[in-house]
């Protein structure tokens, strides 16, 4: 995975934390982002770190994270990474 540019980027993320932006993308290094069940382990690590730097993972900032880590999948596994997203949502 890569482009974590488009990320850091996104208005969304403006004046957040250097230091959880920077885990954030070590965390996604970390990941294939060949596989949809991985990127959704690395959306909960990502969670976590937000609690731990007090970062309130806004609706909009959960939009744009989903969607580049989505945009970060082959094409051919958006479809499953998206029933994933659907089942989780659901489960909330």
């Amino acid at each position: 995975m890569n482009n974590m540019r488009g990320f850091y980027d996104h208005p969304a993320f403006d004046g957040i934390d250097k230091n959880f932006l920077l885990n954030v993308d070590r965390t996604l290094r970390n990941i294939s982002g060949k596989d949809p069940t991985e990127v959704l382990a690395a959306i909960m690590a990502i969670s976590n770190e937000a609690k731990r730097y007090n970062v309130q993972m806004t609706p909009e900032r959960q939009q744009a994270l989903m969607m580049h880590l989505r945009n970060c999948l082959p094409a051919n596994k958006r479809t499953q990474f998206d029933s994933l997203l659907r089942m989780m949502m659901s489960n909330m």
